[in-house]
Parts: structure tokens; C-alpha cells; sequence
């Protein structure tokens, strides 16, 4: 299993994306930002890009990156409750780890 970032860009105000947020909660996401996800999955970037694409419009940004142990990042005001609380200094990955067991 892998760890990936899931970032969008949803660009049809009148469109209904419900359908995407209920297959991210489906998939055991963690939201972080509004247009941001943590999901851990044993399909490659490319799948989950091709998968989620069919619940976006054509004119939609997607964007998937791969978290790997040397990845590492900072955050203010996320969305996930307590999130900033728990980072440990390994970084994302370790977080990840935590947030999408449970």
C-alpha cells in the first residue's frame, strides 16, 4: 500500500461532486484542505488519477503524488481535526500512516 496526495481543482460551480466526495470517504481518505486528500491505496498514481477522473468533469484539474518516507511538509489551520497536533518529526508519512489506519 501506498500513501498519495489527491489535490482537484473543481472548476463547474453548477456541478454536483458529491459523487466524488462520497468515493474518496468510501476509499478511507483523510480531507486536509478543501481540495485536498491523503488516501492510501495499493493502485498506482495513475489509477487513482484515471479512477477519480470519471467522477470529475472534463475541464476538472486533478493532481496525485505518491508520499514516500523522505517526503516531508509543514501545515496551518487544516481541515482533519488535529492533525497539526499529532505531526511527529518523520514527517507526513508517519502521519498518513496514523490517519488512514484509523
Amino acid at each position: 500500500m501506498n500513501t498519495y496526495i489527491v489535490s482537484y481543482d473543481l472548476l463547474s460551480p453548477d456541478r454536483n461532486y458529491t459523487a466524488l466526495y462520497s468515493e474518496l470517504t468510501r476509499m478511507s481518505a483523510k480531507r486536509v484542505l478543501y481540495s485536498q486528500w491523503l488516501v492510501k491505496s495499493s493502485w498506482s498514481a495513475i489509477q487513482l488519477k484515471e479512477h477519480f477522473s470519471s467522477y470529475i468533469d472534463s475541464n476538472d484539474r486533478i493532481l496525485v503524488n505518491a508520499i514516500s518516507r523522505d517526503y516531508s511538509w509543514a501545515g496551518h489551520n487544516l481541515i482533519t481535526s488535529n492533525l497539526e497536533r499529532e505531526l511527529e518529526p518523520t514527517g507526513l508519512f508517519s502521519l498518513a500512516m496514523k490517519q488512514l489506519k484509523g
